[in-house]
């Protein structure tokens, strides 16, 4: 009972946060029409500042008409993709006096459609689990050759370079992240001045290529109905390979970001676009990891340092301030997870796959506690511990996808059971609640979400999101309007879920292979769904216009 009354006062204090939502002064419209001149609705508008980093997407209306708002002041393009279609992309000055016009014509044929896919490898959704399963790639003749088979294996399966797209500059921030997992690794040995030069070299000569064309996964039919009733913000973080892997929402509504390889943590406010950095304090070892991050109480954010520094960390994103909580030997792993979140009772949990099960820390006396999965200590293997949530009775469910299934830890108790997916070879990834406190879990490799009743675990039931190699990752529920919102990494979507109706509407972001993983409703804000794209380095948030 307990737990429920925390959970129902943290519903409560969700829905009483506040925020002011102010707008740019800035307007681009027009009329998308086809090549002979008739207005088509239902084609998606992309504006894009380049030199801010910021594109927004809208899907025109009635008669062709469409209105990007909320511009910043600056140089733009407009472009109109629709159907088989798309028009040039027409230069608009954007002054914030009056509304600019930019008109499109649907004239130009498309690019061939990107097949989905993990990004670099369209036709294959599978990550790192499912490669680990190929056997070792048969790599061109060269000087580096042997480096990467010898050392690019080391915390990755050994073919996973094999996906990256980019040219030389690229692969030198790729292989600088690729330390960092080394300088984390106990056992792992790093590179070799000498062998950076000559690895560098080698992935440029044999492995550089360009990025897919930009429209190439938006749809090939004009959107309909509630899929037109939407807008996109996308913002570029300015820096190479900033690996976005998580982001969250701060109780002032604006969206934070892990930059895994650069070690900053970034903030994004949506009213204005005004983007900030927070550097961590200084540790042992400069190559600091950002990776799972999460709100916690009032204005903070948790956060791990997934490197070398072995440390969890939490930061006040109105005054700057972090505290750091160092991970103890004694805990297996390097003391990095793939999902950070604070209990409603204030302790702070991470899934970890290095210790095979949760890893709890109590901020007030700065304790660890490891509690290791049944199933993992068994088979001498981890079960891969990754997204978890907390449920309507304060259990926490973490997905086990070396495992194909969940486990559920009693806090108090720190008793774990142990439930396989329905699925077979479903790779369980992020995990989520809704308003009910049921659980929700994506099913990555086959595409499902599945769905838990708490109080009954034996009810269980999965729903397929429409579409074939989603790539589902990560739902979040809208705990006002009752839907659960997932990401669909391989085709680069967002979709919406109505349990009442069972019905599906689907919403894709601008740009192809943005990786789009991590989710979260801004539960002051629930038509706000911020999302962010770990390879592409871009973040962002769909907003529904329909409510």
């Amino acid at each position: 009972m307990r737990s429920v009354i925390r959970f129902a006062g943290l519903l409560a204090a969700i829905f009483c946060a506040s925020a002011v939502w102010a707008n740019n002064p800035g307007v681009i419209q027009g009329v998308v029409k086809s090549a002979s001149g008739q207005p088509v609705a239902g084609a998606y508008v992309k504006v894009a500042d380049a030199d801010k980093g910021l594109t927004i997407m809208v899907v025109s209306q009635e008669q062709g008409r469409y209105t990007a708002k909320n511009l910043p002041v600056g140089k733009y393009t407009a472009q109109a993709i629709g159907g088989e279609f798309q028009s040039d992309k027409m230069p608009v000055d954007v002054t914030g006096a009056k509304a600019a016009m930019a008109d499109l014509s649907l004239s130009n044929q498309r690019a061939p459609a990107l097949a989905p896919g993990w990004p670099g490898t369209p036709g294959v959704v599978g990550g790192g689990e499912e490669w680990s399963k190929n056997p070792i790639p048969d790599l061109p003749e060269g000087p580096g050759a042997d480096i990467a088979l010898a050392k690019c294996g080391q915390c990755h399966a050994p073919s996973w370079f094999l996906s990256f797209r980019g040219e030389r500059d690229n692969w030198a921030a790729l292989i600088d992240s690729m330390r960092s997992n080394i300088a984390a690794n106990r056992t792992a040995k790093d590179f070799t001045e000498a062998e950076l030069k000559t690895l560098t070299d080698y992935f440029a000569a044999h492995f550089s290529r360009p990025r897919p064309d930009e429209n190439s996964r938006l749809p090939r039919t004009l959107a309909k109905g509630i899929e037109t009733k939407y807008v996109v913000v996308d913002y570029k973080i300015p820096r190479m390979e900033a690996e976005s892997h998580e982001m969250t929402v701060d109780a002032r509504g604006n969206g934070i970001v892990g930059e895994r390889n650069s070690g900053l943590v970034g903030m994004l406010n949506p009213d204005t676009y005004e983007f900030k950095e927070f550097t961590p304090p200084a540790a042992a070892s400069p190559r600091v990891r950002i990776g799972a991050i999460s709100k916690g109480r009032g204005d903070t954010v948790w956060m791990l340092d997934g490197g070398p520094n072995r440390r969890w960390m939490e930061l006040n994103t109105v005054t700057g301030d972090f505290r750091s909580f160092a991970v103890p030997a004694d805990i297996k792993g390097s003391g990095n997870g793939n999902t950070i979140r604070q209990h409603p009772n204030g302790t702070v949990w991470v899934a970890s796959g290095g210790g095979n099960g949760m890893v709890g820390l109590d901020p007030a006396t700065g304790k660890f506690t490891l509690y290791p999965a049944p199933d993992g200590i068994k088979s001498g293997k981890s079960v891969g511990p990754y997204g978890f949530a907390v449920d309507g009775g304060g259990s926490i469910w973490f997905a086990e996808y070396a495992n194909n299934g969940v486990g559920r830890l009693d806090p108090e108790t720190g008793k774990i059971d142990e439930y396989k997916s329905p699925i077979p070879g479903s790779i369980p990834r992020k995990v989520g609640f809704d308003n009910h406190g049921d659980i929700w879990i994506a099913l990555h490799e086959t595409g499902q979400l599945w769905k838990i009743n708490y109080k009954n675990p034996s009810d269980m039931k999965t729903f397929m999101p429409p579409g074939d190699h989603l790539g589902t990752y990560s739902p979040c529920g809208d705990l006002k309007n009752g839907y659960i919102w997932v990401s669909l990494q391989s085709v680069d979507k967002v979709a919406r879920f109505d349990p009442k109706s069972e019905a599906w509407a689907v919403f894709p972001v601008p740009y192809p292979e943005t990786d789009l993983r991590r989710i979260e409703i801004d539960q002051s804000h629930p038509n706000r769904v911020w999302w962010t794209g770990t390879l592409s380095g871009h973040f962002g948030y769909v907003e529904m216009l329909d409510k």
